[in-house]
């Protein structure tokens, strides 16, 4: 068994191992863990891989990654990002993962409450749209636009099924969340929180930051957060903090 920890990163839908590029690279910098990423079949944005599974598929090459990884370390932890966040959260459930972080975890999606003030923003002449608004309607919103249905669909009927693995999360859990997500609803993601058991658990929300998390304003800042939780032996941070 290898003796640093590896970090397995779950992108989410529509998107691709780039758009977490920024996290992986000050992970890997570090020389502290062995980082692992791959792609969901039917959501990259330069290949659409046509998938006739339809979600079973996400779940088959995300438990041949994990369990790869399990047979060469004992300690294995999974970062998740929007849609990956709850693959993270069922593989966590039936695996032996040590820590999991949830990034803009997507139980639920459409944040029109946020759609809203952005538009008002686009349209006004005093206010201005922040950086994180600017980078995700102008490219991730439109790569959201090029997903086939059917993997929206597939993504639907996995979310509904498979919501509830977060109850059976036993290890110790980060939740990040950017205030102004254009996707996730907060509601949703403090639900979240509310179902995972026991008190090992820590949620960090942010101001200013949008739906594309390790693109943002404040990456360095949430890469050193989720950096300093991968670290520490006991979690000395617990409950809901905003920052």
């Amino acid at each position: 068994m290898k003796k640093r920890p590896a970090i397995l990163i779950i992108h989410g839908l529509g998107e691709g191992i780039e758009d977490n590029e920024n996290f992986f690279n000050f992970i890997q910098s570090t020389h502290e863990f062995d980082v692992y990423m791959f792609t969901l079949p039917g959501s990259t944005r330069k290949n659409r891989i046509k998938f006739g599974k339809g979600y079973h598929e996400w779940l088959e090459v995300a438990e041949q990654n994990i369990s790869k990884l399990e047979e060469e370390y004992s300690d294995v932890y999974i970062v998740g990002h929007s849609m990956g966040a709850v693959i993270s959260c069922f593989l966590a459930s039936k695996h032996n993962v040590k820590k999991l972080i949830l990034v803009a975890p997507a139980f639920g999606i459409f944040n029109f409450k946020q759609n809203v003030t952005d538009v008002k923003s686009m349209i006004s002449k005093k206010k201005k749209l922040s950086i994180d608004a600017k980078i995700f309607y102008q490219i991730v919103f439109s790569r959201f636009l090029s997903v086939p249905l059917h993997s929206y669909k597939n993504f639907i009927l996995f979310t509904y099924k498979y919501k509830n693995s977060i109850r059976y999360v036993k290890c110790n859990t980060l939740i990040i969340y950017g205030k102004s997500d254009e996707i996730v609803p907060k509601k949703v993601v403090d639900h979240a929180y509310e179902l995972l058991p026991g008190e090992n658990k820590l949620y960090l929300s942010y101001k200013k930051v949008g739906h594309v998390i390790f693109q943002s304003n404040r990456k360095d800042e949430i890469n050193n957060d989720i950096l300093e939780f991968l670290l520490e032996r006991k979690m000395v941070k617990k409950g809901i903090i905003s920052k």
